[in-house]
């Protein structure tokens, strides 16, 4: 789950040649607009995560596709929230952590899990009209 993606295909095999760069413009305009309402959206800690939001528009003969993505390694996490899991150590014997009341050493973490901030989804809901 290292990044969000969200792919729309128009098949243009049945359109005229000509109809393919009007379509491709109209796709990368939405995409940005999407692009622009999901940076918006997205937490924001570093910023890291809103830099790797994108799109690219794709054509071909046969068709022209707009991709969505965050290619941050977290953003997945982010958008879809995760389960409650526990956190072990990989190379050490404990785990070592800064908290409000100091250095903390523990042998696993239960983590109650995060909720899902879903701003690449809601931002092509509220662009699309949905």
């Amino acid at each position: 789950m290292a990044e969000v993606r969200a792919v729309f295909n128009i098949d243009s095999s049945q359109l005229a040649a000509e109809a393919n760069p009007i379509i491709a413009a109209q796709l990368d305009a939405l995409g940005n607009r999407i692009v622009s309402n999901a940076k918006q959206r997205a937490p924001v800690n570093t910023g890291n995560m809103r830099r790797t939001i994108g799109h690219r528009v794709i054509s071909s003969a046969s068709e022209v596709r707009l991709e969505l993505f965050a290619t941050a390694k977290y953003a997945g996490f982010v958008h879809d929230g995760t389960r409650p899991h526990v956190i072990l150590p990989k190379n050490k014997t404990v785990l070592r952590f800064q908290t409000p009341r100091g250095v903390v050493f523990s042998r696993m973490v239960h983590h109650p899990g995060t909720r899902a901030r879903p701003f690449l989804r809601d931002a092509i809901a509220e662009e699309m009209g949905t």
